[in-house]
């Protein structure tokens, strides 16, 4: 477990509850999300904060050295051992992609691997207790050594777990981060379920997703059926196996409701001085929490970035409404990360009593309507909030429309004094 010398060290009280907060090497910085991790510890406690502090960071650094290893693979991948399977599959994609003829006289990986195997068995085959050659090959297939060339064989000719053919492919996949993790969590999960993507019939995989989809929302299963199309279709597989049929989802998806000016109060009076403030930039630019850890604000043009979303659409740049510019450059100047936001936000709503129904991420749909009863256009509103458009003429070309002509709409939502006195509150 990873220790820390000076005793408080990646910790950070934050009226009085911990938090654990560390700056990402430089070796790893660009392969994640975030240059600094920032954890609620969900706990008052500094000895226990210590505890959790050591297992986060080993956790982290197993992560982080992970991530090197792969970039060492990807340099130097004749001469790195420790993952040679994923290094044979490698070389399988290589080769498959590179348009090798199947039929030319070299010898491939796997195959070298198969003949490694049969010279074990051919070993235990002559000896005083043993005569039959297929009797060997199944002792030694039940070593570790055997195992270990079968799976490299299997690896050489494209046969991997979901988990190493997931990971080859978002390696390379033209993704975004979020969807990346997304994917590679379903990839993880499947593999616990399903054989080798090669051995998964039409049969399997409607089974497996009718199972999935008793005990989930449909949003769910079709992110499932999203990775594993995606995943076939790299592995020159039949991805239609995922897709070819209807399924209905067991478990109801929970619907949003938009916040009450009277809730809204309920939230900022019970609320600390910096989750006000993140309120009230929610409740003003329908921003999710990751977007308010993110965000970026440009005085001299009023405007403010969120260079990081969940969604292409999500990465825009408006203008800064009147009622919240002062809590906007309190908040740049330190702020949360989107746990802690979200840890706090959920412990606020939990102590107030409020229903699954009522999220943060219910401010977006609270601006979303204001929006519509201040009589803005749908187009605009999209633009604000970060909302992909489905139409031509206003997705694609509305995509063009400068930044400042978003004021005035901004603008045009106005929340009551008491609302905007908590954040004045805070401020001071």
């Amino acid at each position: 477990m990873g220790r820390c010398r000076v005793k408080n060290r990646h910790l950070k009280d934050r009226d009085g509850w911990w938090h654990y907060r560390r700056r990402v090497p430089s070796d790893v910085a660009g392969s994640v999300e975030s240059p600094t991790v920032d954890q609620a510890l969900k706990t008052k406690d500094v000895i226990e904060a210590r505890k959790r502090r050591d297992r986060i960071t080993t956790d982290l650094e197993r992560g982080w050295q992970k991530i090197r290893d792969a970039k060492a693979r990807r340099q130097f991948p004749a001469s790195v051992g420790g993952d040679e399977e994923a290094v044979a599959f490698a070389a399988f994609l290589h080769e498959r992609d590179s348009g090798v003829d199947d039929d030319r006289d070299a010898t491939t990986l796997g195959e070298l691997y198969a003949d490694e195997f049969d010279a074990l068995a051919e070993k235990e085959a002559v000896g005083p207790s043993l005569g039959d050659l297929g009797e060997a090959r199944g002792l030694v297939a039940a070593t570790p050594e055997g195992k270990r060339l079968v799976r490299l064989g299997n690896a050489a000719r494209g046969v991997v777990s979901i988990t190493l053919a997931g990971e080859s492919f978002l390696e390379q996949a033209a993704l975004s981060l979020g969807t990346k993790r997304l994917y590679r969590g379903v990839y993880r999960r499947c593999s616990d379920h399903l054989p080798h993507p090669q051995q998964v019939g039409e049969r399997q995989a409607r089974e497996f997703i009718q199972r999935l989809a008793r005990v989930s929302t449909a949003s769910k299963v079709g992110n499932y059926r999203a990775a594993l199309r995606a995943l076939w279709d790299h592995l020159g597989l039949a991805k239609a196996m995922w897709s070819g049929f209807r399924i209905d989802a067991g478990k109801a998806a929970i619907r949003r409701d938009v916040w009450t000016e009277e809730e809204t109060v309920q939230l900022l009076e019970g609320s600390s001085r910096k989750l006000r403030l993140a309120i009230l930039i929610a409740a003003h630019t329908g921003a999710r929490e990751g977007e308010i850890a993110t965000m970026v604000y440009d005085a001299e043009l009023d405007f403010i970035s969120f260079p990081i979303s969940k969604t292409e659409a999500g990465v825009r740049v408006i203008p800064c409404h009147d009622d919240i510019r002062l809590f906007v450059q309190e908040w740049v100047a330190d702020p949360w990360s989107k746990f802690t936001i979200r840890n706090r936000f959920s412990e606020l709503k939990i102590v107030l009593g409020f229903p699954a129904s009522k999220v943060f991420h219910s401010f977006r749909h609270t601006l979303a309507s204001r929006l519509h009863e201040c009589e803005v256009q749908e187009a605009t509103a999209a633009k604000i909030i970060g909302h992909k458009h489905p139409s031509l003429t206003f997705g694609w070309y509305g995509s063009k429309v400068g930044v400042e002509t978003l004021r005035k709409p901004i603008n045009a939502v106005r929340y009551p004094a008491s609302v905007l006195a908590f954040g004045r509150v805070a401020e001071a």
